[in-house]
């Protein structure tokens, strides 16, 4: 049917795109009229396909999704039916397939490889996508279930955030006594986060990442957006955020204009991983990326796949060992080779874990783990745990979720501010942060019995509970640098992580600016339905907290005012600063509950441990690192958009590089 339009239908370029693909992993050509014989033919078998008489963009890679509000009835309908298949995680592929691609038998190997991924996360799955399009054959490892996996339902869909943080995370303890979280599935972070999409400026690349084009990384920065990412959507209480926004000071939002690449000095409409458009509101994470080319012979997945470490033969990586299964009686390979090379994906915290116990890291640490010494590097130095203040405020009104409707950057004053609202924000991030109190005594009993309370509570007042936003300041340029060091060459034992909070004074002075501009946020008169509660909370949510943990009693003290009691204006959990006007109240509160961003930097940095062009490990040959650890200081925004392009920009030029 004619659109009328140089725009190719969205399923068929979807389709024609993935056969391209599959084109060239067999070396063959595809033409147009093929793909469009094809496109009959699925037609027939049931698939819906939209076919055009008339298809004038042959780069399928300039195809682009047509919005159903252009459509007419019949194929808007069309086209909504097999977005709403596609975002239900399967791309193109059957389950079988998908059984097929991510295989985690105990009992057999996976073949040699021209390329080993180790780690299936933001940056992993997007390396092995670029690589796999260009024809290599690759093989990603991933110590986590594939993220379909049914105890991993809540990382499919925005209704199973923040559950998915707990889900398929993994908790690890910093040295401070604050929780951090690394994920434990494939797609890594993106299938456990908030999903906001965004880029980085040309001035942070020369800044930060000089050997990076950006002209290269932009491309796929579009890439991955066109394929994982849609504007956020506005609600309510995102309406009135971005008001607040406004009122304050921070410029005014082009609300008909998503930005994929931040701007100063006016909110804007983000990018989001989840589809709001969609039914059910699915979540691309980059594991979307292979779902997408599950049918590609030359891609090979196999999750509850555990590197133990990279083999090398000299300073050349030839290989991994690796434990295939969920269990420690699964299949032990002693070595999987790597014809071109291994590309380390693992996240800022498990990469120099995994390097360290390889042989890779500063000599004392490899000699005290009694290992061979491969190379002398600082990896797991320059640990960057990115600053944030978080405000929790329970809302006396009903709101959908929402995270980050408009995002504020201010770059004079290094920060970003977003808000996030709805959801079960307070019962799950309260048990993974546990920040309620000082960070010394954030223990595990501390947990489970945060969560038996939880579990007593009446529905209804579990409801009101959860009925809360969460304004949040990231600081951009968090200066205090921790370390991250394997204590055991067991792969299974966690690294000591410090983050050093505070360590540089400038962190302490910006952490006291940014939870001003909060608390001046949240007095916003356009949150006052979402703020300001002046009915008494029920009362036995305060009566079991103070029962079973009454060391909370600081946190959960504006609890139990009552309707005449005007000390707390709004209800915060943890409860505000008393009195607000007290600046050493503020930094008491500051101190008392500082949280992990989950935003970790710079532990294998370009330029330290990598190049800052190839991205190879140095004093090494065959060894590559892509993640969020060869990023040597904090995005300016949140992280995810930038690793990903990361990983699908190097695993294109390795591609290209080494054919």
């Amino acid at each position: 049917q004619a659109f009328g339009s140089e725009v190719c239908p969205y399923t068929f370029c979807a389709r024609a795109r993935h056969l391209r693909h599959l084109s060239q992993a067999m070396k063959a050509r595809v033409t147009i009229a093929t793909l469009s014989l094809t496109a009959g033919l699925l037609v027939h078998t049931g698939l819906p396909f939209v076919v055009a008489q008339q298809v004038a963009c042959g780069d399928l890679d300039g195809c682009r999704p047509m919005e159903a509000s252009a459509l007419p009835a019949e194929e808007a309908s069309l086209l909504q039916l097999d977005r709403a298949r596609n975002d239900g995680g399967k791309g193109f592929t059957s389950s079988a397939e998908d059984d097929h691609l991510y295989a985690s038998s105990n009992s057999a190997c996976p073949a040699d490889a021209d390329w080993i991924i180790v780690g299936g996360g933001a940056a992993g799955c997007a390396a092995a996508s670029a690589l796999a399009d260009a024809g290599e054959d690759v093989l990603l490892l991933e110590r986590g279930p594939s993220d379909k996996a049914q105890s991993m339902n809540s990382t499919q869909s925005a209704s199973g955030w923040p559950a998915s943080v707990n889900d398929a995370g993994e908790l690890i303890r910093w040295t401070e006594g604050t929780w951090g979280v690394v994920a434990k599935v494939l797609g890594g972070g993106t299938s456990l986060n908030g999903g906001l999409y965004m880029a980085d400026s040309p001035d942070w690349f020369k800044q930060a990442m000089p050997g990076v084009d950006f002209n290269k990384i932009y491309a796929s920065y579009v890439r991955l957006r066109e394929e994982l990412a849609t504007p956020s959507q506005p609600t309510d209480f995102g309406l009135a955020w971005n008001s607040a926004l406004t009122d304050l000071g921070n410029g005014v939002a082009n609300l008909s204009q998503p930005s994929m690449t931040w701007i100063s000095d006016n909110p804007f409409v983000p990018y989001t991983t989840f589809n709001f458009t969609a039914p059910g509101a699915p979540r691309h994470s980059s594991a979307a990326l292979l779902h997408n080319r599950a049918r590609l012979p030359n891609l090979h997945v196999v999750t509850n796949a555990l590197v133990h470490k990279v083999v090398f033969d000299g300073v050349r990586a030839v290989g991994v060992s690796l434990r295939v299964g969920a269990h420690k009686w699964g299949k032990r390979c002693d070595v999987v080779r790597a014809r071109k090379g291994v590309v380390v994906s693992a996240g800022a915290i498990m990469t120099p874990k995994l390097l360290q116990i390889s042989g890779v890291g500063p000599r004392h640490t490899i000699e005290k783990l009694g290992l061979d010494l491969v190379a002398d590097l600082p990896v797991g130095m320059n640990f960057t745990d990115r600053l944030v203040v978080p405000l929790a405020l329970i809302s006396p009104s009903d709101l959908e979720f929402t995270v980050g409707f408009t995002v504020s950057v201010n770059a004079e004053k290094h920060h970003v501010i977003e808000g996030v609202g709805g959801g079960s924000i307070t019962e799950e991030l309260a048990v993974t942060s546990l920040a309620l109190i000082a960070p010394q005594h954030r223990t595990p009993e501390l947990r489970r019995l945060l969560k038996w309370v939880f579990s007593l509570l009446p529905q209804n007042v579990l409801d009101q509970l959860n009925r809360m936003i969460q304004p949040v300041a990231l600081q951009t340029d968090t200066h205090s640098r921790g370390y991250i060091f394997a204590t055991d060459k067991d792969v299974e034992a966690l690294p000591s992580v410090t983050a050093n909070y505070f360590q540089d004074p400038r962190d302490w002075e910006s952490q006291q600016e940014r939870l001003d501009a909060l608390l001046d946020v949240s007095q916003s008169p356009a949150l006052a339905n979402y703020t300001y509660r002046r009915v008494p909370f029920p009362s036995v949510f305060y009566k079991l907290m103070m029962k079973h943990l009454p060391q909370l009693g600081k946190a959960i003290a504006c609890f139990a005012r009552d309707a005449q009691d005007d000390i707390y204006k709004q209800l915060m959990f943890p409860c505000a600063p008393v009195p607000y006007t007290s600046k050493a109240a503020r930094d008491q509160y500051l101190r008392d509950y500082v949280i992990s961003s989950y935003h970790y930097f710079g532990t294998a940095s370009v330029g330290e441990v990598v190049d800052h062009a190839s991205f190879s490990v140095k004093e090494t040959e065959g060894l590559y690192v892509v993640d969020a650890s060869v990023i040597p200081v904090p995005t300016t925004v949140n992280p995810q958009g930038t690793v990903m392009a990361l990983g699908h920009y190097v695993g294109s030029m390795l591609a290209e590089t080494t054919r």
